[in-house]
Formats: structure tokens, sequence, C-alpha cells
């Protein structure tokens, strides 16, 4: 009798095993290739951009070199160009279009060109230190790449004074200066859009009218503002909500501040007046845009995805509790895998890209799991207690906590959710090893 309950013993322990190592392969395997996923979509997208990179610097190389010409005949418009499917594209783009028909100079002048062949290019963008540039193209070769991209062009042609285009000239020839070109990009502060606002509102006295009015509509937050453009890329949307912080989930301080976007300084321009007339003379669509055609990317969403780690999590701690031992793998897996994510939010504290310092997501994946992994998976094999497990649980907690202040995607309510859970559960485990250890001695 005694045997057979030990072989019923030992074959629960293998199936516990079994289930334990399914549960273990369907996690990595719906990670694994999320991740290939999205790398290989990625890729794709960089080659394309590149080689449109490629193009347009030979072009705009050749357009460079010869300077902006000046007459009365002088017509200086405001591009905004549609999203486009692109990561990088999902927002829209802005230009200036600078036509001096009497000397037959048509050009558009965009401030939105980097190169990322450039030294410590993914470095450099990570904390925030990518460098962009204004480049000149003939108008027709800006229209033909927005043509291709199926992306639509709407200009507004500005009703300006002879001595507001000659300021605007000397303004764009400064910023054409080779040694003017590049700047150090950010993202809701200083881009395409703002640098093309500046050039005009700088040059030009703007009454102040904006789309919405002072009384009736709060300022919104910068997280509002890009969740209204990237609604349609679930992914897109989840990554950035990951790496914004709670500094992006605050109202803005002044109206100026929501013109980073493209289609906010269309409005604003169709509304804004100067010289007691309206500041855009005419509209025109150079360009109309193409429905998006959806690529057919990962089927899943991150609900979906996080629901299904969370089910391959439950499986794995019901194992674990049901046999009373805790698998130092699984263990040393999470933690490998939280704490280099960490690394990650780690280094957007210093980085110079906004709203990214303050993030509640460092707390959910410690980089410092990192550190202490040896150590605490080792007394896990010894079904010991570390206090490493109660530094982390506080770490989570704290995380909670700050999403008071900060929005956090339900997928990583219910990832943090869980990684709580398994605290609780490996302190549960140790415990009643103990208890039941304590009891067989006696």
């Amino acid at each position: 009798m005694a045997e057979e309950v030990c072989m019923e013993k030992q074959n629960n322990c293998k199936r516990g095993h079994f289930y334990t190592h399914c549960a273990q392969i369907t996690l990595a395997f719906f990670v694994g290739s999320r991740f290939l996923s999205i790398f290989a979509a990625l890729m794709k997208k960089l080659f394309l951009h590149n080689i449109t990179l490629v193009l347009l610097s030979l072009i705009s190389i050749a357009t460079n070199a010869q300077p902006l010409t000046y007459s009365d005949s002088v017509e200086i418009s405001l591009l905004t160009c549609s999203p486009g499917q692109a990561s990088w594209a999902q927002f829209g783009h802005t230009a200036l279009r600078y036509n001096d028909m009497q000397n037959g100079n048509d050009i558009a002048i965009n401030y939105g060109v980097f190169d990322s062949n450039q030294p410590n290019f993914s470095l450099r963008f990570i904390f925030g230190l990518t460098d962009y540039r204004v480049a000149t193209l003939p108008m027709e070769h800006f229209l033909a790449q927005y043509d291709y991209e199926g992306r639509g062009v709407t200009e507004q042609v500005l009703n300006l004074t002879k001595e507001e285009k000659y300021k605007i000239y000397k303004a764009l020839t400064h910023n054409l200066r080779p040694e003017n070109v590049v700047y150090r990009y950010n993202f809701f502060y200083d881009n395409c859009t703002t640098r093309a606002y500046h050039i005009i509102a700088n040059n030009v006295k703007l009454a102040p009218s904006f789309a919405w009015s002072d009384k009736q509509d709060p300022l919104p937050t910068y997280r509002e503002m890009i969740h209204q453009w990237n609604k349609d890329y679930p992914w897109t949307r989840f990554g950035e909500d990951l790496l914004l912080g709670k500094g992006a989930d605050a109202p803005v301080e002044t109206k100026e501040q929501t013109l980073f976007l493209p289609d906010n300084l269309r409005k604003h321009f169709a509304l804004a007046t100067h010289n007691n007339a309206a500041l855009v003379k005419e509209t025109r669509t150079l360009i109309s845009p193409q429905p998006i055609v959806d690529e057919g990317g990962f089927p899943l969403s991150p609900l979906a995805v996080s629901v299904v780690v969370a089910v391959v999590m439950a499986a794995i701690m019901a194992v674990e509790i049901k046999l009373c031992r805790l698998f130092w793998q699984w263990e040393l897996a999470l933690m490998l895998l939280t704490g280099t994510m960490g690394l990650l939010f780690l280094a957007m504290v210093f980085s110079k890209h906004p709203c990214v310092d303050k993030n509640a997501m460092l707390f959910f994946f410690n980089p410092l799991s990192l550190v202490f992994a040896y150590r605490a998976v080792k007394r896990t094999r010894k079904m010991e207690s570390d206090w490493w497990w109660v530094v982390y649980e506080i770490s989570l907690f704290s995380g909670f906590i700050i999403t008071f202040t900060q929005h956090l995607p339900i997928p990583m309510y219910i990832v943090a959710l869980f990684l709580l859970i398994n605290v609780y559960v490996h302190r549960y485990v140790i415990r009643k090893a103990k208890a039941n250890k304590s009891n067989y001695i006696k």
C-alpha cells in the first residue's frame, strides 16, 4: 500500500512537471512569436524607409545647393500630410511650400528628415538625442512620394504681405545654411510641425484663434492627443502607453503646446486671423488620401496576449501549489524577463524624450531582479524564503499606487496583477513546504 501511494505521488509529480513544461513552452511560443512578428514588420518598414531616405537625401543635396530665390510672386503655404501606416507616419506630417512663380522655384521645405545610419543611432534614439535636419526638394518629388504612399496632402496658401514673405524668406535662408540644417528632435516640443509653425508665427503677427474655445473644453493631455491617432493600431498604442510616464497624463499648460500634431496646426491656421483678415486665403487638396490597407499583422491584440500570459501563469502557479514545490526555472525566467525589460524603463529615466522619466513600469519591471536573481533562485531551489520577494512586492504595490495618476493599459494591469499573485504563491508554497516538513519530522 505504501509503495502504491509512493508511486502515485511520483506520477503526480511527473505530470506536474509535464504540465509546467507545456505551460512554459506555450508562454515562450506566444512571447517569441509576437517578438518575431514585430521585429520582422519593423525590419521591413525600416528597409523601405531607408531606401526612401537615401533617395530623398540625394534629391535634397542637389536642391540645397541652389539657394532660395525671392520675388514679389512668392507664395508660401502650409502642407499637411495625412497619416500613413508606418509607426512614424501615424500622426501625419507637416512641411512648407515655397513657390517663387516668377523664377520657377517651387520647393517643399521638410523638417522631418533623419538618417538611421548615423553612428549609435539606436542608443541616441533611446536617450532622445536623435538629430533631424531640414531639407528641400522639388515640390513634384515631394508630392510623388506621398502619392506613392497613398497619403493625402492639403495645402493652405497663406495670406501674407510682401514684408512678411520677405521675413520668412530670410528665416528659411538662415535655416538652410549648412551650420543650421541639423536640430535636436523632440516629439512634443520640437518636431517637423512645431518648426514649420514657428517659422510662420515668428514672422507673422497672428491673432489668437484656436479650434476650441477657452471656456468650453479643457486642455487635453499629450496621451489623449496621440490616442486620437493611434486608435486603429493597438500594438503601437500599447507600446507608446508603456513608454510614456505620468507626465503625459497632465493637461498641457498652453494651447500652443497642442500644435505638435500636424492636423492641430492645420485647424489652427484655418481659424487664425492676422491684419484683420483670414490667415489662409485658399485651401487646396493636392492629393486625396487613399484608404489604408491592413497588412495583417499579429492576429492577437495586446489584451488577448495578456489574457494568454495570465492563463499560463495561473496554470503554472496552480501546479506549484498542488505539488507544494516551486519551479526555479520559472522563477528565473520571470526575473530575467522583468529585469531586462526594466533596463529599458531605467534608460528612459535618463532620456531627453519628454514625459518618459517618471513611469510606473519601472516598478512593475524592476531591473534589480537581475542583480538578485542568482541569490533568490538559489534559495528557491532550497525552498527557502528570500527578502527579494518582499522588495518586489513593495515595488509592485508602488507601481499600482502611481497608476492613480498615470494611465496604464488594461493588458499591463493584468500582467502586473499576476506578477503580484506570483509573489504570494511563492511565499505560500514555501510556508506550506516548511509546515509539511515540520509535521513529517514530528
